[in-house]
């Protein structure tokens, strides 16, 4: 079973995020990936994550998102997460703005991975104890040290 501590470091969190559209959202994903490692591409992430959103919307409801894409030039699946300072409008079947994100960026070739990743954190982000949790962090390290002891 793959952990959320497998494809999160403290880098990758963010806490507050503001922005105040989806677009802007996929911009800081992927800047966010970029700058703990270099040799990704914010271009290629920020395409990838909207070609996957005109699909469907990766709101799972209760104010949570999973914006995630497949590269090919990566060898390891990724996370980001980001706790917005005010909720953004994507398109939820609830209709309750989008605050808390989970960004997945995986190799093109690993489905089973990246479907046991979705799988695992909307199961996580579905309890509402655990989105409290977060919601009541008060620094970045707090953040990070409930999504990968979860």
């Amino acid at each position: 079973m793959i952990h959320l501590s497998d494809v999160l470091t403290l880098n990758r969190v963010v806490s507050p995020g503001i922005v105040h559209s989806k677009k802007k959202a996929f911009e800081l994903i992927a800047d966010t990936f970029c700058l703990s490692i270099p040799t990704l591409n914010a271009h290629h992430i920020f395409d990838g994550l909207v070609e996957r959103e005109r699909l469907g919307s990766t709101a799972i409801g209760y104010g949570v998102a999973i914006p995630h894409c497949r590269l090919k030039k990566i060898d390891q699946a990724l996370g980001c997460f980001i706790l917005l300072k005010d909720g953004i409008d994507f398109d939820a079947e609830d209709h309750l703005q989008v605050d808390l994100l989970f960004s997945l960026v995986v190799p093109q070739a690993a489905q089973e991975i990246h479907l046991e990743l979705l799988a695992n954190i909307a199961k996580l982000f579905h309890q509402e104890p655990f989105r409290r949790s977060l919601y009541s962090a008060s620094t970045r390290e707090e953040l990070y040290q409930i999504l990968i002891n979860n």
